[in-house]
């Protein structure tokens, strides 16, 4: 008796009005009296529960919605020899019929049955029930473009579909590619490669016609070198790496020492050298080098001697031929 009036649950220090959690769980402790719950959600109609007496106490106080929204046809999927409808809602099982979902080829019914594969009983009548998803099976395999069209269909709530759903060619097979492949872009030490992949059974522009992958690079195939000193006349070099694929090399030359007299003696003083400087005045006699007065006078005999000692030569090819030695000056 009396008039409905929204609980102050502040001073019980608990919330009122709550927001559930995912699962729907609302909780009160309240104090003795008539009580009913409320429930309000977007895109459904308020909801209340029966009066409720206190005590005893209540649980499992379930409210059901009654939504506002038109249901959607979500999809319609092929399997092997069937195909199945799902909507967005539950929807009454007796207004989703074969007059109502028809199949059809070239205009004509395609017969089949239709059956419901989430049926539930509704929570406030036994002898209803409701389901989301269909199955239909066609009694022959369909010749041609089967085509849909839903209308007519109502959710629990009795809400229909805003406009009638059609769909057409649902038994179009799918294409399945045949690929060869080639390397279309040779990989490099340090460049990477590509292979496209192509199908041999579609036309160019077709939707996955063809693809690429990429090829790693092959990195370096190294060549190891080993180091050279250099010489006098001759460069040297470092420990070097090359690759036996492209033109990489870590090679540096070093440049040839040159020849070092510092004695002055005409020689170079390098131990693995000791080869006549350039334009060194070498002694024709005693190959040195004749350095100060007393040595030039030296060199000048040593020159002389030399020209004495050469300035003969005996011929011995006419030696054969004559018993008297002659000689010819050089």
């Amino acid at each position: 008796e009396g008039h409905p009036m929204l609980w102050d649950a502040n001073q019980y220090e608990q919330d009122n009005p709550q927001t559930t959690d995912s699962m729907g769980v609302y909780h009160w402790d309240v104090t003795e009296g008539a009580w009913r719950v409320k429930v309000v959600k977007g895109g459904y109609e308020p909801a209340y529960s029966d009066w409720m007496d206190v005590p005893p106490e209540w649980t499992e106080v379930a409210i059901p919605l009654v939504t506002n929204n038109a249901p959607t046809v979500e999809t319609v999927e092929k399997s092997e020899d069937s195909y199945v409808i799902s909507f967005s809602q539950y929807m009454d099982i007796t207004s989703v019929n074969s007059t109502n979902v028809v199949f059809s080829v070239r205009g004509s019914t395609v017969a089949g049955t239709l059956t419901a594969l989430n049926a539930e009983v509704s929570g406030t009548n036994n002898s209803v029930e409701y389901a989301s998803e269909f199955k239909f099976v066609p009694n022959v395999e369909p010749q041609g473009k089967l085509d849909l069209t839903i209308s007519n269909v109502a959710n629990y709530a009795g809400i229909g579909l805003e406009e009638d759903y059609t769909a057409e060619n649902l038994n179009k097979s799918e294409h399945v590619h045949t690929y060869t492949s080639s390397v279309t872009t040779q990989p490099t030490c340090t460049a990477n490669g590509v292979r496209t992949y192509t199908c041999t059974s579609c036309a160019v522009g077709t939707e996955g016609h063809s693809y690429t992958e990429k090829i790693n690079e092959l990195g370096h195939a190294y060549v190891n070198h080993a180091a050279k000193e250099p010489t006098c006349e001759e460069p040297g070099w470092d420990a070097y790496q090359t690759c036996s694929r492209c033109s990489y090399t870590t090679f540096a030359e070093k440049e040839a020492l040159g020849h070092i007299d510092e004695d002055e003696d005409g020689y170079c003083d390098r131990e693995d050298c000791g080869k006549p400087m350039e334009g060194a005045d070498l002694c024709p006699q005693c190959g040195k080098v004749h350095k100060g007065f007393f040595q030039k006078i030296v060199g000048f005999f040593h020159k002389i001697i030399y020209k004495l000692t050469h300035l003969f030569k005996k011929d011995d090819t006419s030696a054969k031929t004559n018993s008297k030695k002659k000689f010819h000056i050089e």
